[in-house]
């Protein structure tokens, strides 16, 4: 919509929403043997926008996760051969298995700042990336009904803690063949696990980087 206001640069929104049917998924369970399960189904809400100025910029981004499930209707009726009580679909992953394990947050947000200044010289901006916690409302309902078995080797998942992490970089055109460029992530040295990681991997620490562009 940029060409309906004469001081914008570019700007646009999109909104997707994507659905993804796995079948015949393959995952490792708690004994870490390989199982392949009817399907794995994720669904959620994309949203993607931009303001460009010129001088000022911004972008606002951001995931909601309708749905991350793994369904096995063998394996349902294994944990409950008597009252057939047991979900064909569990919330992340069945049993102590990596899918479970690595469940993504619900939602992430992110939020872009910038600004050009020695006529577009130079350029800083800074980014505000947040993921909230994971949800185990199944969990909590299945152990109401007495089905805790089901995920008794799991446990809670990994990225359960919410996290707001900020970076920030700098750009420095010298010209038209060289730049200089420096970056800090997780500026604030937030001590987290990587939500986007399918292991229990913590995120990078305070990260200070340089840089020199040169074309030839």
């Amino acid at each position: 919509f940029a060409p309906l206001w004469g001081k914008l640069r570019e700007g646009d929104v999109r909104l997707t929403y994507f659905s993804n049917n796995i079948k015949n998924v393959i995952d490792t369970n708690e004994n870490k043997d390989l199982m392949q399960y009817d399907r794995k189904i994720t669904q959620g809400i994309e949203l993607q926008s931009r303001l460009d100025f010129g001088r000022f910029f911004m972008s606002l981004g951001g995931t909601y996760r309708l749905k991350q499930q793994t369904c096995d209707a063998n394996l349902a009726f294994a944990y409950d051969i008597f009252y057939n009580s047991a979900p064909t679909c569990i919330e992340g992953g069945i049993g102590a298995t990596r899918f479970y394990q690595s469940i993504q947050p619900k939602y992430s947000i992110n939020l872009d700042l910038g600004v050009r200044l020695f006529g577009e010289k130079l350029e800083l901006g800074m980014r505000a990336t947040y993921h909230s916690k994971v949800s185990t409302k199944q969990q909590d309902q299945l152990a109401e009904q007495g089905l805790a078995r089901i995920l008794e080797a799991t446990g809670r998942p990994y990225h359960w803690r919410a996290a707001l992490v900020f970076d920030m970089y700098g750009k420095y055109q010298i010209g038209k063949n060289f730049g200089l460029n420096f970056g800090i992530t997780n500026l604030t040295n937030r001590y987290y696990l990587d939500p986007m990681s399918n292991v229990p991997t913590p995120g990078p620490g305070r990260t200070i980087t340089f840089g020199i562009k040169g074309k030839f």
